[in-house]
Parts: structure tokens; C-alpha cells; sequence
């Protein structure tokens, strides 16, 4: 017995019935620094290496194997004659004599400190990586191998709108912010390549709303029972880009009606003076193609308008306007043509904010907006312009009729240039109102429904 326990490479001490130490073996000495002479013919309870913290436990388990117990994996702390604290697994055993009465009792003492040190770093680790998941602006999930979601980040509920609670027991298969179509091919990737990296796809949020998203699908096992998801979310960039283009677009397109418009200008000034002359001249019968050379002399004209209006955007003056006297101004123009259809145009504001703004450039939008209104409306009814104050930074104008509406193809084509839906539009004129609005740092929307209306949303902000 003795040989054995001094050749074992655990730390052993040997205890009598009243807890003195009678024995211990080279690697406890090694362990906590402390001699044979040092420790040997000592109660246990009195010892330097037990912190005072640990003495109540020691006279538990002096108790525990009093009443024959063998104890086993009890972690504690035992102190170096250095002053270091370990981090100890004890492993108590009751040795019996030959009359079958506990002798002594033997006490294996293993050093877990360094486990224990790894153990708190991967805790740590751990809780910074779950801080991480948590607070990234990507959607993060895990589906274990059976397609469950066993965790998600806030971020996917905040991108899709449903909780955990509501996705936690769905299998992939029927989750419902992808399509049935994106998840087949996202299925088809996934067992070709084992990974996939940034494959865009089209999301689905609670509400119906779609949404590009960029998703990434890794195993995080060897054996892949179990994926980590990330969803980027790339609406904004989608948007980002489209304004790009759009701006894009917009510049070379000024720059082009800038030059065709001045081209024009010239010979068309001349040609309607010269008809002038020979309509002074020409017979009564003759009067009527003069009238249509006339009013395609105008309109000529007015495409000419809507072409430099593109072609300069920008803001030549900024004064504060009631936002009322803008609307007024616009309805007041148009009122004629409203009465001919037998349009009532109805306004609402709620308060009169004031705003700085070219108010030449913004008469020329909501001129163009409630014109648009007006021939949409072949069967008479009524356009309600309301205009309101949403808070200290900005205000909107709602311009409501009850025209025809438009099929959502129309409405995303609406602001593209040389698009119209109308039989003689040049598909300027909203092209032109977009860009005064953003040069305002405003914006311009659209809803619309098929036979049911649109509605034209203009916001600007109080300051320039």
C-alpha cells in the first residue's frame, strides 16, 4: 500500500480516524510545496493549505466517511505553500481494518486548475459569442438536423417580425419568411456544395412584405447535425443602388435634354413666327390646320419645359412659404380643367407648417402631381390634398383621387424616364418632380390600386 501510494502520479494523503495527517506521498509534495515534515503528524483541519472558506466542507466530509460514505469528484480549493490557490477534484475512501472499522481514510487530490481556467474561458468565450449573435444587425439562427430552429438573434425578428416563440417548433421546411421556391433551391445548393455562401434570395416578413436578403448556411458539426443561418438583409443596398442608377440616369439625361431642348428652342421660335405671318394671310378655310400647327407648336413647347426641368433641378433660391399657399397656388391653376370633369378638389391641412424651399420648383410639383390626379379621373369624383405636420423635422402631403389606379408593374415603372401611362405623356414630368424633391431632400411615393385610386405622397423637410 505504501509503495503504491508513494509511485502514484496523483496527490495522495493518508488521514487517521481523528483526522491527522499520517501520511503523504512525492507528488502531493510536489503539488503544494509544503515537506513531509511539514504537513505529517498534522491535523488536517489545521493545515496551511486548507483556506478557512474550506474547513466547513472538510468537516462535512469528515462526517460523510465517519458513517462509512465514499466520496468521490468533490471540487474545492487548497492553497501552495506560495500562496497560489488550486482549483482540487477530491477523492475521499475509507480505509477499514481487519475488524471491519474505518482505520483511516485516503484522499486523492487531483489539480483541475488548468481545466478549470479552460472551462471559465470557454464560458467566457461562449458568452461573448452569444453577445455577438445577439447584437449583430444580421439574422442569426441554428436548425439542428431535423430542420428545427433551436436559436435565433433578435435581428430575425426584427427583419421578418415573427418571435421565437411563433418559428421554434416549424420545421425549415415550412417556415414562412422564404418561399416554397427559395427554399428548394437554397435545399439544392446546400447538398451540392455542403456550405453556401451569400446566395441571394427573396425573404417574406409577417406582414407580406418582400425583401432581398443575402443567406449564408454552414454546418457547424463535422458530422453537420446541426447549420448556423445568417440572413443579410439588403434592402437598403438594393436601394442605395437604384438611387445610384437613378441619379445616374438623371444626369446623363439632363445633360442630353439640355442640349437637344436649346437645339430646338431656336428653329421653333421661327417657325412660329413665320406661321403667324401666313396665318394672317390665309383664308377662313385654311384658319383650322393653323389652330393644330398652333397647338403642336405648344405642346413642342411644353416638352421643351419638362426637358430643362430635368436638365436643372437644382435650387436657384430658397425662401421660407406657408405650405398652404403652395397648394393653393397649384389648385387655383388647375381649378378650370377640375370643374370641366366635374372634380372636386378638397383640401385639409392640419395646422400650416412653414418650410424653406424654391417655392417656383415646389408649385411646379404639386402643379404636375394634381394635374396627373385630374386626368386620371374621366368620370368626375373627388382629389383630396391633406397636409400635415408629422413632427418638428418635416412635413407630408398626401394627394388622394379616385382615377383608375395603376397594376404594380405600372407603379414601379412610374418615375423612370420616357415612361407614361398616359396616351401623349413624354414621361418627364414625374422624373422632373422626383428629382426637385430629393435636390429639397424630400421624397416622393406612390400607392396605388386598380380601380380603386391613387395616392401620391410628397414629404419635405422644414429646413433646408
Amino acid at each position: 500500500m505504501h509503495s503504491f501510494i508513494d509511485n502514484n502520479f496523483d496527490a495522495i494523503l493518508v488521514l487517521d480516524i481523528s483526522g491527522v495527517i499520517t501520511r503523504v506521498n512525492p507528488a502531493f509534495v510536489k503539488m503544494l510545496g509544503y515537506s513531509k515534515q511539514e504537513v505529517e503528524g498534522k491535523s488536517a483541519f489545521n493545515c496551511a493549505f486548507l483556506p478557512e472558506e474550506e474547513l466547513r466542507q472538510l468537516v462535512t466530509l469528515h462526517e460523510m466517511v465517519m458513517r462509512g460514505e465514499s466520496l468521490s469528484s468533490i471540487e474545492c480549493v487548497r492553497a501552495t505553500k506560495s500562496g497560489v490557490q488550486l482549483n482540487i477534484m477530491l477523492s475521499v475512501t475509507p480505509f477499514y481494518n481487519d475488524r471491519n472499522q474505518i482505520d483511516s481514510w485516503i484522499i486523492v487530490v487531483a489539480d483541475r486548475t488548468a481545466q478549470k481556467q479552460d472551462q471559465e474561458r470557454l464560458i467566457a468565450n461562449q458568452e461573448e459569442l452569444d453577445i455577438f449573435i445577439q447584437n449583430n444587425s444580421d439574422g442569426i439562427a441554428f436548425f439542428d438536423e431535423s430542420g428545427s430552429l433551436i436559436k435565433m438573434n433578435k435581428s430575425v425578428e426584427t427583419i421578418f417580425g415573427y418571435s421565437f416563440k411563433e418559428l421554434q417548433n416549424i420545421s425549415y421546411y415550412n417556415i414562412p419568411i422564404v418561399s416554397e421556391e427559395m427554399k428548394i433551391k437554397l435545399t439544392e445548393q446546400f447538398m451540392r456544395d455542403s456550405v453556401i455562401r451569400n446566395f441571394e434570395v427573396e425573404g417574406v416578413t409577417k406582414e407580406g412584405r418582400k425583401l432581398p436578403m443575402l443567406v449564408s448556411i454552414t454546418p457547424l458539426t463535422k458530422t453537420i447535425t446541426t447549420y448556423g443561418v445568417v440572413i443579410k438583409d439588403i434592402s437598403q443596398l438594393r436601394s442605395a443602388q437604384s438611387s445610384l442608377n437613378r441619379s445616374e440616369a438623371l444626369s446623363m439625361i439632363g445633360q442630353l435634354a439640355a442640349g437637344v431642348a436649346h437645339e430646338i428652342r431656336n428653329p421653333l421660335t421661327s417657325l412660329k413666327g413665320f406661321t403667324k405671318l401666313i396665318e394672317l394671310k390665309a383664308n377662313i378655310e385654311s384658319k383650322h390646320y393653323f389652330e393644330i400647327m398652333n397647338d403642336e407648336f405648344n405642346r413642342i413647347e411644353l416638352i421643351l419645359n419638362e426637358m430643362l426641368g430635368v436638365a436643372k433641378p437644382h435650387n436657384d433660391r430658397v425662401i421660407k412659404t406657408e405650405v398652404s399657399a403652395i397648394i393653393e397656388y397649384a389648385i387655383a391653376l388647375l381649378q378650370t380643367q377640375a370643374v370641366m370633369k366635374s372634380i372636386e378638389i378638397v383640401t385639409e391641412f392640419i395646422d400650416n407648417p412653414v418650410i424653406e424651399c424654391d417655392d417656383n420648383q415646389i408649385k411646379q410639383v404639386f402643379i404636375n402631381v394634381v394635374k396627373n390626379a385630374i386626368e386620371a379621373m374621366d368620370q368626375g369624383g373627388q382629389i383630396t390634398v391633406r397636409a400635415v405636420q408629422p413632427n418638428e423635422d418635416g412635413i407630408q402631403v398626401e394627394v388622394i383621387d379616385q382615377g383608375e389606379g395603376m397594376t404594380p408593374a405600372q407603379l414601379a415603372k412610374l418615375t423612370e424616364p420616357f415612361y407614361s401611362t398616359k396616351e401623349k405623356g413624354t414621361g418627364l414630368g414625374l422624373m422632373m418632380c422626383l428629382n426637385i424633391m430629393e435636390h429639397h431632400k424630400g421624397f416622393l411615393k406612390f400607392e396605388s390600386e386598380l380601380g380603386k385610386g391613387t395616392r401620391v405622397i410628397l414629404g419635405l423637410p422644414v429646413r433646408q
